[in-house]
């Protein structure tokens, strides 16, 4: 049958071979067209954005006859559909944000030529489980990789110096690190919250541990403190349960703030005896003179523990997150106790100080300044109500911070400032009873106490219906001893409450006002504004006597 197909004429043959021509460069010219571009001064190329289809992608090397060598800021930022890039030996710098978002990115492969990864180049790919960094890379910026919660290891190039802050933040899924002898430095947040992280190799050049650099690294076992480290950052391993020992080597100078706080399992921190900046007595860190106490070993067990004498200084956050400390005595040699010095230790049920200390003194166990003027520190392990003294008229700055075991607080007439973040995140109070005119509230005092509501009494002014974004109601409630309710009825006392509706009161009774101890009859609530309160009649006392107090 071919033999008697017509020839096809010459013309139609050279049509045909440029249609041939146009559909071979067909792919290559729509390829190219996925990508946008800048020509830069050396007549290199710098891409600028992508609008493909996703997938796996392969940057190219040239294009209309320009090597391409960078890759820009945010030039693929946000694309979902991206699940792999190829970056090839032509590309020496990725922009900063330049693969931020893309949530399907699983893998980067990076060829050896790229120089730079900018600041979140890889930030948020939430998929990315391989990423090959060539030695040719020496600076990965600020959370390069942060936020990869599928990265299970990584290798650092031989040529970094530094780890810039929140490299590899939040990197969930990282199990092991190995950081080569070129680091000196690794940066702030470089590997907070990395929960998977169970081994990391820190070599002995480093001299810097940025702030949380490690902190909540929740499988750590051993704190990796290298041995010519000058400075270990505040919270540098903050939340690291496994860590039960910590050796300071001679090299440190300073030591940040809460550095090993909510360690569970820390029972003991070392100094080496050449250090000439700390110390260590019976596991708990100190200055080398002994004379500042610098950090209480958070699973250090046995209650009590007592500041030894000659101490002038407990720095802030010294006993913070210590769960099984129950009491703590300051000698009198102490003049300064830092901020948070006690947070979060929810064992702590009491503070005492020396009588003889001329700068803090302790009433039922809460810290107060020497003339008890100044309510210095509420200890987190006490529950229940409590009354802040007469007399008082300032409650300090943080003063019942994060603490979630009081239910209701009594505040005096007398005091006239409540202090920044004094009563932040204090979950377990219920109510504030306020016995005089609102005081001065400082920042967030009241942040994040969902439950708690502000009762003044009828006799106040100058209140509104918030204080502090709390709500405000009026506590008023009165016996009502002029009617047919108050009195004795079939062998039961009894009387009328009455006040504003839904406030919560005590009924109280002693037997004695001259030496009064009130007992707690009943808890309750004047639902509707109103109730009728009785008892069996108490035939074996002269008398009793009734009060309504604040829960």
């Amino acid at each position: 049958m071919s033999a008697n197909l017509p020839e096809i004429p010459n013309r139609m043959k050279g049509i045909i071979l440029a249609l041939l021509v146009l559909l071979l460069w067909a792919d290559p010219i729509a390829a190219q067209a996925q990508f946008t571009y800048t020509t830069n001064a050396d007549d290199t190329l710098t891409i600028t954005g992508y609008s493909g289809p996703g997938g796996a992608v392969t940057i190219p090397t040239n294009s209309h006859g320009l090597t391409v060598t960078s890759i820009g800021n945010s030039a693929f930022a946000s694309q979902a559909s991206l699940t792999k890039i190829s970056i090839p030996g032509t590309i020496t710098t990725i922009g900063a944000d330049a693969f931020e978002y893309c949530f399907d990115l699983t893998n980067a492969a990076i060829a050896t030529g790229t120089h730079s990864l900018g600041d979140s180049a890889f930030y948020y790919c939430w998929n990315l489980s391989s990423a090959l960094i060539p030695d040719s890379v020496t600076n990965i910026g600020t959370n390069a990789f942060s936020r990869c919660a599928r990265l299970t290891s990584v290798e650092i190039p031989l040529g970094i110096t530094s780890l810039g802050a929140s490299t590899f933040a939040y990197c969930s899924g990282l199990t092991n690190v190995i950081i080569p002898a070129s680091v000196s430095s690794i940066g702030d947040f470089a590997f907070v919250d990395c929960t998977s992280l169970a081994s990391v190799v820190v070599p002995d050049d480093v001299t810097n541990l940025g702030v949380a650099a490690f902190e909540g690294c929740t499988r750590l076992t051993t704190a990796p403190i290298p041995g010519n480290v000058l400075v270990i950052g505040s919270v540098a391993f903050f939340g690291c349960p496994g860590v039960t020992n910590i050796a300071i080597p001679p090299s440190v100078t300073n030591i940040g703030y809460s550095a090993f706080s909510e360690c569970s399992r820390l029972v003991t921190i070392t100094v080496n005896p050449l250090n000439s900046f700390y110390g260590s007595v019976n596991g708990v860190l100190f200055d080398k003179t002994q004379t500042k106490l610098v950090q209480y070993p958070s699973g250090a067990e046995g209650g009590s523990y007592t500041v030894p004498g000659g101490v002038t200084s407990v720095v802030p956050y010294s006993f913070a997150y210590c769960p099984y400390l129950t009491n703590v005595t300051i000698p009198a040699s102490v003049n300064s106790i830092g901020p948070w010095a006690f947070n979060d230790s929810y064992g702590l049920e009491a503070i005492s100080v020396d009588a003889q200390n001329l700068s803090y003194s302790s009433v039922n166990g809460v810290l107060f300044d020497k003339n008890q003027i100044t309510l210095v520190e509420f200890p987190p392990g006490i529950s229940g109500s409590y009354a802040i003294p007469d007399g008082v008229t300032s409650i300090g700055n943080d003063a019942f911070m994060d603490c979630y075991k009081p239910t209701s607080i009594t505040i005096p007439a007398s005091v006239t400032n409540i202090g920044d973040f004094a009563f932040y995140d204090c979950t377990g109070v219920a109510g504030v009873y306020f016995q005089g005119n609102p005081p001065m509230c400082g920042l967030y005092a009241y942040d994040f106490d969902d439950n708690a509501t502000v009762y003044h009494l009828a006799d106040s002014s100058g209140w509104s219906t918030t204080f502090a974004n709390l709500p405000v109601a009026l506590w008023n409630p009165v016996i009502q001893t002029g009617n047919a309710s108050f009195g004795l009825r079939n062998n039961q006392f009894g009387f009328n409450i009455t006040g504003t509706t839904n406030i919560p009161i005590v009924v109280e009774a002693c037997t004695n006002l001259a030496n009064p101890v009130w007992i707690p009859l009943q808890t309750l609530t004047l639902a509707n504004g109103s109730f009728y309160f009785s008892e069996p009649f108490q035939t074996n006392t002269p008398a009793r006597f009734y009060r309504i107090s604040a829960p």
